[in-house]
């Protein structure tokens, strides 16, 4: 099922109504979001994605306190890098916005899982927060034309995808500046997301992946997993996430 959402209705997580037999659309339906006729033109042709495709997995170092949810995170980094088997594996303190960039030149997979900030004033995504130090990779950071080869970019963080605003608007600039860079497939969040239950998410998700499913497939696959434990069985936990598509350029191919 591809959906194409009027930004009034934009953040409506489709895969947690109710069909008539009682079950979530997720359940019956592999359900993915149009990126819309305006990015068209910007979309690279979607190629598959392996565990051997290039890989960039990016660790946010979160603030000060947040035992749990680092303790989440350092997990999932770990599930991932077992999969992705040729992934470069960096922290947050480790890279500033200029060497992000140089290193998503030749990346066709991002993943990113810390902390997403998304306010009025600024959205970005979280690379280092201590005392001494911030750090915020933001669209608008770098004048590096990266991410060029990107096929797939995972922005495990909360809040990484509100589909409501104009692309003129801040808020979404995360969803829409990968869109607008050519990236196919991108997977953001809707809300404020429980870590543990997104590092068993993103767990199954790749694993899935490494088992030859499309990136839609392998994420509706890791939804229904957790809708059927008892602890993430409400849509809460699950379906936050999706995978905004440019199926544009896929079906009109220039």
């Amino acid at each position: 099922m591809i959906v194409e959402l009027d930004p009034k209705i934009g953040n409506i997580p489709f895969e947690a109504l109710i069909t008539p037999d009682g079950e979530y659309l997720v359940q019956s339906a592999e359900i993915t979001y149009s990126s819309g006729l305006f990015y068209g033109d910007y979309s690279r042709i979607p190629q598959p994605i392996t565990v051997n495709s290039s890989a960039v997995i990016l660790h946010g170092d979160g603030a000060p306190g947040d035992v749990s949810g680092s303790a989440d995170v350092d997990l999932e980094v770990e599930a991932v890098k077992r999969i992705l088997k040729h992934a470069v594996v960096l922290r947050g303190s480790d890279v500033d916005s200029k060497k992000l960039d140089t290193l998503l030149l030749n990346a066709e997979m991002f993943h990113y899982a810390g902390h997403a900030i998304s306010t009025r004033i600024r959205e970005g995504l979280l690379l280092t927060d201590s005392p001494s130090k911030r750090q915020i990779w933001a669209p608008h950071e770098g004048d590096a034309v990266w991410g060029h080869r990107l096929q797939l970019v995972v922005l495990s963080a909360c809040s990484t995808g509100n589909r409501t605003r104009s692309i003129s608007q801040e808020r979404g600039r995360l969803l829409r500046m990968f869109v607008a860079s050519g990236t196919p497939r991108v997977i953001t969040t809707l809300w404020d997301v429980d870590s543990e239950a997104t590092r068993v998410l993103m767990t199954g998700f790749y694993s899935f992946i490494a088992q030859g499913e499309s990136a839609s497939s392998a994420l509706t696959h890791s939804q229904r997993d957790l809708s059927r434990r008892a602890a993430t069985s409400h849509p809460f936990y699950w379906a936050a996430f999706s995978v905004v598509e440019n199926r544009w350029s896929e079906e009109n191919p220039s």
